[in-house]
């Protein structure tokens, strides 16, 4: 009796100290995530500290003035990487204090394009010295940093683009609300790095899962050990803690959803024909003149079904970001993304067009998204082909999690499309109840063929398990689904602590052990 009186306070004190071991890991990831920042602040020691490039660069201005400067500096693609940006399909903005930018309205500039050197081997820099001199900041000076351009013909009035006193580099592709801080406002020896680059943090993530781990492992031992005291069952008791413990290890070792910066689900060619097929007629206008209009048919599955049906958006997931092969990208709201167009439209991603294989530099997958206000130009339709990307292989939910980068194109084989990101493994469908016995007298209910499954499939929402299973299933995905309480605590990186298999045994067995 007395050894059954001490491991009642042994479990008892197990669950005490694990209380504020949770707490303390519940504090590190607010303060984790609070103090997250979306600005990337770079000193110009941290410019000059990266891989220096220097070149003498020619310059054409508006008034064909010929100039030969000496430049040395930080080579913009390695400024940005430095902070995490380097997807090619990215969009660069440079700010001066002034409200001077590049590039000029109505252009983009990509990250693809600012790798690129021409034929002296020049590329674009983020430059501090200016022959053979520190750039000083302004008002007297064009520094301390100068984003400068090489000529990539001989005859390109590059001049215009060279911003002086640069302050804040933007990097998109942006929201319509996005607001840039106000480059005055910038130190003259920093430049701020906004807009899509990966969130910086005060501390590595692993310490608040360290912290919740051991307060988790703490808490299931405890609950084991009493359960098992009180069952009189303290040898498997013990297993089953070791058990737990386990499947706590593996996973936080194995996060669910595959390793961080991995596509979310990658479908095949052949998968994407499988699903169930959209067709219609698309008509398109182009943006630049001379504003080709034009209209084909095409078939493919709804955008909406793939991020809705075959994987869930995550909680806050505001738009898309669908990224073609050669760099280009096409964002969508997700009011565009889920929305019915006129003539019953929406946007898809093809595979077929009058009903052969897209081919060429259109497919062998693209974007299609129909008109707002379907006709010419003069009869009032909107330009839509800015949306209609090809060559896609990746579409990105947004916001982008912390730790998830996005793929390259060569990741992701021919024909296959990434879907990554804000999204999460749509729930495996619930298996249908076993039929009632019917009363003597009384028709059978008809039996589930392959020819009624649509039909007998509960609607979402509903569970057609028993009372009792219903409520351990709930309180399960409540507490250890990635929407779940934990999730909620740690922000959406907590949603991949506890994988849900684990949490669901462990949910399990103290169902099945505390029942009596």
């Amino acid at each position: 009796m007395l050894g059954k009186e001490g491991e009642i306070k042994k479990s008892r004190l197990l669950i005490y100290c694990s209380i504020p071991v949770l707490v303390a890991s519940v504090v590190l990831f607010a303060l984790y995530f609070a103090l997250a920042s979306d600005t990337r602040v770079l000193s110009v020691d941290d410019v000059r500290g990266l891989p220096s490039a220097e070149g003498d660069y020619r310059s054409i201005n508006n008034w064909k003035t010929v100039e030969t400067t000496s430049f040395k500096g930080s080579a913009m693609t390695d400024v940005l990487e430095s902070v995490g940006v380097t997807s090619p399909a990215a969009t660069v903005k440079v700010i001066a204090p002034d409200g001077y930018f590049w590039p000029a309205v109505g252009t983009r500039l990509t990250v693809r394009e600012l790798g690129e050197e021409n034929a002296d081997g020049l590329g674009r820099l983020l430059a501090y010295e200016m022959n053979g001199e520190t750039l000083d900041p302004e008002p007297d000076g064009m520094g301390p940093l100068r984003y400068v351009a090489p000529q990539y013909t001989p005859d390109e009035t590059n001049k215009p683009s060279w911003v002086s006193n640069l302050r804040v580099i933007e990097v998109g592709p942006l929201e319509k609300d996005f607001e840039s801080p106000d480059p005055k406002k910038v130190p003259a020896d920093e430049v701020w790095i906004v807009g899509e680059v990966p969130r910086s943090y005060p501390y590595g993530i692993a310490l608040p899962i360290a912290v919740g781990g051991a307060g988790l492992a703490l808490l299931m031992v405890g609950l084991v050990m009493m359960f098992s005291s009180k069952r009189r069952s303290g040898s498997s008791g013990a297993a089953i803690a070791v058990l737990l413990a386990a499947c706590l290890i593996a996973g936080l070792a194995f996060p669910a959803g595959g390793a961080r910066g991995q596509a979310s689900a990658t479908f095949s060619l052949a998968e994407l024909t499988s699903m169930p097929a959209f067709s219609g007629h698309y008509t398109f206008l182009k943006q630049l003149e001379p504003y080709t209009y034009y209209e084909e048919d095409y078939t493919g599955v709804t955008l909406s079904y793939l991020i809705n049906e075959k994987l869930r958006p995550a909680p806050g997931a505001n738009g898309v970001i669908v990224r073609a092969r050669d760099g280009y990208a096409a964002t969508l709201t997700m009011e565009q993304v889920n929305r019915t167009y006129p003539g019953n439209l929406k946007a898809i991603i093809a595979y077929a067009k009058k009903g052969s294989a897209l081919k060429g530099d259109e497919g062998p997958i693209r974007l299609i998204v129909p008109q707002n206000n379907p006709g010419k130009r003069d009869e009032g339709g909107d330009a839509n082909t800015p949306l209609c990307a090809r060559l896609i292989y990746a579409v990105e939910v947004t916001p982008l999690p912390g730790g998830v980068s996005v793929p390259s194109p060569g990741s992701v084989p021919e024909g296959s499309l990434a879907v990554y990101g804000a999204v999460t493994a749509a729930p495996a469908p619930a298996p249908s109840p076993a039929p009632a016995p019917q009363p003597q007298g009384q028709p059978q209910s008809p039996a589930v063929t392959p020819q009624n499954l649509v039909q007998a499939t509960p609607q979402a929402g509903e569970t057609p398990a028993s009372a009792s299973n219903a409520a351990v299933d709930m309180l399960n995905r409540a507490f250890w689904g990635r929407s779940g309480v934990l999730s909620w605590l740690g922000g959406s990186t907590f949603g991949y602590v506890l994988p849900g298999r684990a949490g669901t045994l462990f949910w399990f067995l103290y169902h099945r052990m505390g029942a009596v």
